[in-house]
């Protein structure tokens, strides 16, 4: 046949070659070729009698189903453009996209019409009469270069605006997926994205095209409740979307294909996807609505190192890394990504200005009229050629994998009654997540829920903020622009529920902070049985929400009241039953010099001991993603550490003890290390990282901080820095990236942060030793104590080889995932028994070690945040506190018995967390040794703070820390929630253990977890034994 470049005719010929093949399929129902192209046919002829025309746009409003399908090809065939509406918009949304693309109609149903009740002409599709419309295919001579379909995206300017495809374009798309998708392979595809979205139109033409078959479902999540014979091949959706499927369920077993489109991908997600058996390919595909859906596009193998590139660009599109005077970057620079080729848009549909402002001539295109489309997306071009996406240039930003408009839900915002003026940004979730926040200026006190409320009814889900700030003004920059940098964060820490003060009605003081508090933890509110751990709450949220209702309310309430009652009902009603206690008075102590707290007076002891020494040191990496300045960056480093005292404080002898001195201010030594684009910058910064932190640190010479800034093409890409434990804890990663992200932001606007008292070091040791003074104090201390005092001081673990009499701290660690049926069962047993993560894992590796040492009791040290007084919370220090943890782990009790067990002495830990280490080895008058810790040996922990990220306007950072091979105890293990993955990260020392061991350990672990969910009562010597042959079984094999 020849060939074509209008959608329906490709349609049609595979209609004409498989009339009675199936064309897809939607629920029950399956509709063949022959089927689709008739029942489109009838409806072309309906719309031509309605007196519809070539280019007319005709709006299509219409539920998932096989109606919309033959209503689609049917606008195409009558020679229209089809403007998709979902029927769930708000109706005054419903009513713009119609008006604003002129269409000639709307086509809905009968249940929905009242939802398009503002537009001037409706049809039914269920009044049509399609039975006795014609059958054949309507004769109407179409152009490629006529609209085949306007497909609205976020507008800046607060209004949507739509961007119209031509058939030629749209051609162009389904040629390369003809060719890089072969039969059978497009035999089966998802199509589970909105009509309204341009994916869907991969999903529903690349089939139709090549005589494939799709599978119509209304989301992705249905995959995993589709029958055996669906049989999906490809799936096409949004990295968040695969994660949450790899979660939930996996995948099917016919599936081959996974395309990923719309957000950042990342390795470990491709790591995932990749480990299934089935899945034999997995692409990255990237490209705005302006470039026909798909513009390039990346192969990845899951082995691949570093972050998946978005490719090459598709036949026929041409990728250009420009600067800001569209000059071409050398390769390994960061420029904004421009697209030209067979892809591009025609327009704006009406939106001239706007047209001309993002397509542009094309310079190195030598066809008349060639342009090019400007993205503002920064990207740079690897050494393979392949692109590297790094972030936006403009006010577009992705939520979600929603791509939103900021100044679209500002002018939403605006259009609320009482609201004078307003703005939109995204910031850092308390969990790490990206949330979009309002700011308003009000006539008054404005209700939130009102204002939500509100926005329900003019905007779709994915615009409405999480957060609503009111402000008394907005800040501007010079030129009376919004200044986003200067917006405040949002207080997390005094709920975000209304604008004002207002209580929503029926709720009292203790309903409303309680649910503000579990808002800020979870980012939900609760319902009335809604399980706090069941909303993905742990040990640390639990602890933050206690000490944020203690300072907000002055309730007396004890660290483990959550684990007792979860649920919110059961919750406030305990807080409402918790007696008062007087209001400490906020203050923060600003002594120059002062005490060590007990856990800093350790390491100073220990660095005296061996100076040399870099065991204590912490070095990482903060990724950099900004149009700023290596000089700025650096100026913002300074203005971190005179905002925050603990990076200006040295350490001394003074008398008869140890003290530390606070200086007023402290120049930071940086170096600036420039890399060529063409080395592995990944590889290239373990190396920096690995030179900083080789050399010790003097800490009395202030500040005890040491960085190196490296530099590509003249751009800063990452900070390295190193520090030392007795100032910086891993809490203090996350509160550094974000003051970084923010003075650098306003670094670069020009507007520098001041040093402010309110982030000056709070003076731990005096209230630690005022407080152990306390009657409280002192009972918790007595209470530690006695629980350790008949507890083995020492576990003797078989090593090996024979413990040194002076034992250093060489060490290596093992970084691997628990199998999916370990990860399961832990998730499930902790469920059953009203229990954590750590909870689960603890008693595990209590088991484990047991029956590996004979030992049935143990000490155990696990660390806690030490954070339990809220003023910490936006502190860089060292707070972090090992609790030692007696636990009894007889080889003939069931696992069930013993996580009952660990769960209370866990609790017990929890409640007794601000007692200082140090003084309970003290007390207990334990004999020292250099072959060995005191009391702990061995430790165990969940890693469940949020990723240390900051997303603003103009800067973008994000900071891992670097694995030291030291080992500070024999073993420790540190489990780590990633999406349903748990990550295991086993640290031994490399004088006492081999990396078989280890390896062996890490197996038997595994086992044993998914071995006790099974049968809980089984005595742990039996699970141990069979994961020891499993093992064996293994190794032979």
């Amino acid at each position: 046949m020849p060939q074509t470049s209008l959608l329906h005719k490709l349609v049609e010929q595979q209609v004409d070659r498989s009339t009675y093949a199936e064309a897809f399929r939607c629920g029950d129902e399956v509709v063949s070729y022959g089927g689709l192209d008739e029942l489109a046919n009838r409806i072309a002829h309906r719309l031509l009698a309605d007196g519809v025309r070539p280019e007319d746009r005709v709006a299509i409003c219409l539920r998932r189903g096989p109606n919309l399908i033959a209503t689609i090809l049917g606008v195409l065939k009558a020679g229209a453009c089809y403007v998709p509406i979902d029927p769930a918009y708000p109706a005054s949304r419903i009513s713009y996209l119609a008006r604003d693309s002129r269409a000639r109609l709307v086509i809905t149903e009968r249940e929905l019409a009242s939802r398009v009740s503002e537009v001037r002409t409706v049809r039914c599709i269920d009044d049509l009469d399609l039975a006795t419309a014609p059958a054949h295919r309507p004769d109407v001579r179409v152009d490629p270069r006529c609209l085949a379909y306007i497909i609205y995206t976020s507008g800046s300017t607060g209004r949507p605006k739509g961007v119209a495809i031509e058939h030629r374009s749209a051609a162009a798309l389904l040629r390369w997926a003809r060719d890089a998708f072969p039969w059978p392979q497009l035999d089966g595809v998802l199509a589970a994205t909105s009509v309204c979205f341009d994916l869907s139109v991969f999903e529903i033409f690349a089939p139709l095209a090549w005589g494939g078959r799709f599978v119509l479902v209304p989301d992705v999540l249905q995959i995993l409740r589709l029958p055996p014979d669906a049989k999906v091949r490809l799936v096409n959706t949004v990295p968040s979307a695969m994660s949450e499927l790899l979660g939930v369920g996996g995948l099917p077993a016919d599936l081959a294909i996974v395309c990923l489109a719309g957000e950042a991908l990342t390795s470990a997600l491709v790591e995932r996807v990749g480990r299934l058996p089935h899945v034999r390919r997995i692409l990255n595909l990237y490209g705005p609505s302006e470039d026909t859906t798909y513009s390039t596009c990346a192969e990845l193998e899951s082995a691949d190192p570093g972050t998946p590139s978005i490719g090459a660009p598709l036949p026929g599109t041409r990728a250009y890394v420009l600067d800001e005077q569209l000059r071409p970057v050398p390769p390994g620079a960061v420029g904004e990504l421009f697209l030209a080729g067979a892809g591009l848009a025609r327009a704006y549909f009406g939106r001239p200005a706007e047209t001309a402002s993002r397509f542009l001539p094309d310079p190195f295109d030598r066809t008349p009229g060639g342009r090019m489309y400007r993205t503002g997306d920064r990207v740079r071009q690897r050494t393979d050629r392949q692109l590297a996406f790094v972030g936006r240039t403009d006010e577009q930003v992705k939520v979600r994998g929603y791509r939103i408009e900021l100044g679209e839900v500002a002018a939403a915002l605006q259009a609320v009654p009482g609201i004078r003026q307003a703005a939109a940004t995204v910031v850092t979730g308390p969990g790490g997540d990206t949330r979009l926040v309002g700011y308003v200026v009000g006539d008054a006190v404005v209700d939130r829920a009102a204002v939500v409320a509100h926005l329900r009814t003019r905007i779709p889900g994915h615009l409405i903020p999480a957060h609503i700030v009111g402000l008394a003004t907005l800040p501007t920059t010079p030129n009376g622009k919004v200044d986003r940098a200067a917006l405040p964060p949002p207080q997390w820490s005094t709920g975000t529920r209304a604008v004002g003060t207002s209580t929503p009605s029926g709720e009292d003081e203790v309903h409303a902070t309680s649910s503000a508090v579990w808002q800020e933890l979870l980012g939900v509110w609760p319902g009335r049985t809604d399980d706090f751990f069941a909303l993905g709450g742990d040990s640390l949220s639990a602890t933050r929400a206690i000490s944020r209702l203690r300072s907000r309310l002055h309730a007396d309430l004890a660290v483990g009241a959550l684990f007792e009652h979860p649920t919110f009902d059961s919750f406030t009603a305990h807080v409402r039953a918790a007696p008062r206690r007087p209001a400490r008075p906020a203050s923060i102590t600003r002594a120059v010099a002062g005490p060590l707290s007990f856990g800093q007076q350790r390491l100073w002891f220990l660095d005296q001991l061996t100076p040399e020494g870099t065991a204590y040191l912490i070095t990482a990496v903060v990724e950099v993603r900004s149009m700023g300045t290596a000089a700025q960056l650096e100026a913002a480093l300074g203005d971190v550490v005179a905002r925050h005292e603990a990076f200006r404080t040295s350490f001394h002898w003074r008398g008869d003890a140890p003290m530390r001195q606070a200086h007023p201010r402290a120049t930071v030594p940086v170096t600036r290390v420039a890399v060529a684009a063409t080395v592995d910058l990944q590889e290239q910064l373990r190396h920096v990282a690995a030179d900083t932190a080789a050399t010790p640190m003097d800490l009395e010479t202030a500040p005890l901080l040491r960085c190196r800034i490296v530099v590509v093409a003249g751009r800063p890409v990452a900070l390295v820095f190193t520090t030392h434990h007795i100032v910086f804890d891993a809490w203090s990663l996350n509160v550094f990236v974000r003051e970084l992200g923010s003075c650098y932001e306003r670094r670069i606007q020009g507007s520098p942060l001041a040093p402010t008292g309110s982030y000056a070091t709070v003076d731990a040791g005096t209230r630690q030793r005022e407080w152990l003074a306390s009657a409280a104090g002192r009972a918790a201390l007595d209470a530690m104590v006695a629980s350790l005092r008949t507890a083995p001081h020492f576990l003797a673990l078989p090593t090996d080889r024979p413990r040194p009499v002076d034992r250093g701290h060489s060490g290596a660690f093992l970084l691997s995932a628990l199998p999916a049926s370990a990860a399961n069962a832990a998730s499930a047993i902790a469920r059953r028994h009203g229990a954590t993560l750590y909870m689960v894992g603890l008693a595990a590796f209590a088991a484990l070690l047991g029956t590996w040492s004979g030992q049935g009791q143990m000490v155990i040290g696990t660390a806690f945040a030490g954070r339990t007084d809220l003023a910490t919370e936006e502190h860089i220090g060292c707070f972090v506190n090992t609790v030692a943890l007696c636990i009894d782990a007889r080889p003939d009790l069931g696992f069930g018995v013993l996580l009952a067990q660990v769960r209370e002495t866990a609790l017990f830990g929890l409640a007794h967390q601000d007692v200082p280490f140090e003084k309970v080895v003290e007390r207990l008058q334990l004999p020292r040794t250099t072959g060995h810790q005191p009391l702990v040996q061995v430790a165990f922990g969940v890693q469940n703070t949020a990723p240390a990220t900051y997303e603003g306007a103009t800067v973008g950072l994000r900071a891992w820390e670097v694995q030291s091979q030291d080992a500070r105890l024999d073993l420790t293990l540190w489990l780590e929630q990633k999406d349903s993955q748990v990550e295991a990260l086993w640290t031994y020392s490399t004088e006492l253990f081999g990396p078989a061991t280890v390896a062996r350990l890490h197996h038997r672990f595994g086992h044993l977890l998914a071995a006790a969910v099974e049968d809980e009562h089984r005595p742990i010597t039996e699970l141990v034994a069979d994961s020891d042959q499993t093992y064996r079984d293994k190794e032979r094999r």
